[in-house]
């Protein structure tokens, strides 16, 4: 009697494992999903809006937010292709800059050049 119990016991947490896991894996994806289409909405749409969206299933693909809805939005990527995604199958989007790392990283240098003949100037000046 005690084995069929434990018998019981073992089948049913083969069971019931297995299905709470994938409960909590279908909550993360449509958490994950809210999330994401949250961070559309806020982004707004048009050809300035700049993103780039990372799959779920790896890959990622990069342009300019064109439309969105409560299911799915098209992003517009190189050579005007357009692609719609379903929130669900997106990992992550995110905001792409106007200016790239080597014109932040310009600017910065000139700004700090800038700042140096300055000094450099007021204190030939004060001699």
């Amino acid at each position: 009697m005690r084995l069929v119990v434990y018998g019981f016991v073992v089948l049913l947490f083969c069971l019931v494992g297995p299905a709470a896991a994938q409960d909590a894996k279908a909550e993360k994806a449509a958490a994950r999903a809210a999330e994401v289409r949250q961070k559309v909405k806020s982004l707004g749409t048009g050809e300035k809006v700049r993103i780039s969206v990372d799959l779920s299933g790896g890959g990622d693909f990069k342009g300019y937010l064109s439309e969105a809805n409560d299911a799915s939005f098209t992003v517009v990527g190189k050579n005007s292709q357009s692609r719609t995604f379903a929130y669900t199958e997106v990992r992550r989007v995110t905001k792409k800059s106007d200016y790239s790392k080597g014109m932040i990283a310009a600017i910065a240098g000139a700004a700090a050049g800038g700042i140096v003949a300055l000094l450099i100037l007021l204190k030939a000046a004060s001699d």
